[in-house]
């Protein structure tokens, strides 16, 4: 039974976190080859004066990104798969014709 814990910062909606653990929960149910009832996602929010990032508290950030904005799809969506070029065949390798045998007098 896989159990995902996702840290975040207080004051996103019931609605995004709705969205984060059904896209965790999917995500992982891929990954593991599971079904996703036996999926627990755990949420812990934190303050944001108790969270870091770069050596500078959240809550003294100057400018602080709008959470309700936040894309959780483009996380969780899977990369477009591209096709390798391909690549030129090889040459053969030139067959050497066969060396005259000498003849013996």
């Amino acid at each position: 039974m896989p159990v995902i814990v996702a840290h975040i910062l207080k004051g996103r909606s019931v609605e995004i976190k709705r969205r984060l653990a059904s896209a965790l929960t999917a995500t992982v149910a891929d990954a593991l080859d599971v079904q996703p009832q036996s999926i627990q996602v755990l949420i812990e929010e934190h303050e944001r004066e108790n969270w870091a990032a770069g050596g500078e508290l959240y809550s003294d950030r100057q400018v602080e990104p709008k959470s309700d904005e936040l894309d959780l799809d483009a996380f969780f969506r899977k990369p477009v798969e591209t096709k390798a070029p391909a690549k030129p065949a090889a040459k053969a390798p030139a067959q050497k014709t066969p060396a005259k045998s000498r003849q013996r007098r």
